[in-house]
């Protein structure tokens, strides 16, 4: 866990606090998972990795770790989200949807129970 806040600690004000929203809202979602870091991004954990999230001078990203899970959702659960492959692009000003968010981590811990 100390390496989850110390990645933080080095994200950029206004994201990390966009980023910290994020994380509340996933553990809100699903308090039994952890948090690590994994390929250098903090990264949930509840029988396998869940999601992930990153920052960059692009913006900010929730990783979902399954490109196929993004590709079956539709247009109108999408609408104005910016995303490719497994990734959710977001940014402070423009926070990620609590309804998409909230879908993309039930989703993710069905998929993860289903292979435990």
């Amino acid at each position: 866990m100390d390496d989850v806040e110390a990645w933080f600690d080095r994200v950029p004000q206004d994201q990390r606090a966009a980023l910290l929203t994020l994380r509340e809202q996933i553990r809100a979602l699903v308090p039994e998972a952890t948090e690590k870091i994994s390929y250098g991004v903090p990264t949930f954990v509840l029988n396998g990795s869940l999601v992930a999230l990153n920052a960059s001078k692009s913006g900010l990203s929730l990783i979902t770790m399954r490109p196929d899970l993004l590709s079956d959702l539709t247009e109108q659960q999408l609408e104005g989200v910016k995303w490719s492959g497994s990734t959710l692009r977001f940014t402070p000003a423009k926070p990620l949807p609590d309804a998409l968010v909230r879908t993309v981590i039930e989703a993710r811990v069905e998929q993860n129970r289903g292979r435990a």
